[in-house]
Parts: C-alpha cells; sequence; structure tokens
C-alpha cells in the first residue's frame, strides 16, 4: 500500500492512488532521466506528464533517495527554478549507482566537467537556475 498518514480518507486515498502508482513512477522516471543534469522540479513533471500537483509530489516523494537493491535513484540537487506560481524549487536528478560501484574510483573527464559547468551557467544566466555558492568558481573553471 502507498504511504498515508492512517486516517480513513487518507487510507482510501492511498487505495486509490495504488492501481496508477507504478505507471505514474515510470514516467516521472522517464522524465527526468530524457532531462539528464538538467533534472526537473516537481512543477515542471506536473506541466509535462499532465499529473495533479497532490499525484506528482507523492511519487517523487516515494521515489528520492530510494537506493535499497536499486541501482538507481533520484535526488534533489543544490539547484533550484522558479515554479509557475514564482516559488522556488528543488531540481531532482537521476543518480545511477552503477557509475559509483566499481573497484576504483574513475576519474571524470576534463570534457564531462566542464561541460557541465557550461550547462549550470547557461542555466543560471538566462535565469533558470538561483545563485549557487559555487557559481563564480565554476564559472572561472571554464
Amino acid at each position: 500500500m502507498l504511504p498515508h498518514n492512517g486516517t480513513p480518507t487518507s487510507i482510501a486515498a492511498a487505495q486509490d492512488a495504488a492501481p496508477n502508482a507504478q505507471q505514474d513512477r515510470g514516467r516521472i522516471y522517464e522524465f527526468i532521466r530524457q532531462r539528464g543534469i538538467y533534472g526537473a522540479t516537481c512543477d515542471e513533471v506536473e506541466v509535462a506528464l499532465g499529473l495533479k500537483h497532490q499525484t506528482a509530489s507523492a511519487r517523487l516523494a516515494e521515489m528520492r533517495g530510494v537506493v535499497g537493491k536499486q541501482t538507481v535513484c533520484l535526488v534533489a540537487t543544490d539547484m533550484i527554478r522558479r515554479t509557475r506560481t514564482g516559488s522556488k524549487a528543488d531540481v531532482i536528478v537521476i543518480i545511477d549507482l552503477r557509475d559509483r560501484i566499481t573497484e576504483r574510483e574513475q576519474p571524470v573527464s576534463k570534457a564531462d566537467l566542464r561541460n557541465a559547468i557550461r550547462a549550470f551557467v547557461y542555466a543560471y544566466e538566462t535565469g533558470l537556475l538561483f545563485p549557487h555558492a559555487e557559481y563564480t568558481h565554476m564559472k572561472e573553471l571554464i
């Protein structure tokens, strides 16, 4: 059963949502995966997939930080973007743990690092992100 707060209405809502929950999680996962390091906010998930806020938020909460036997998890980053109402929202990305589970640490190539930094700077300068403590330092690295 999906998470609930124990009240009869919350239990009923969890039971009603259960048949679609797995499909919704799959659609959300695929949407965020396709966006790569740009990630997505809950609001962006709602708009792109036509989900109600309660549905998108609940499915993201279930998926966020879940590792267990899984090889992939969703993580909220330090990046922030504005929602449709102008509120600040965390950007969520997918972390593939298979990249982290190796016999030795794999170095990140300078090209990959430079591309990630450029994506961050572009997003910041176009107003898609708010200032980050590392912004100035990152811009100097390019």
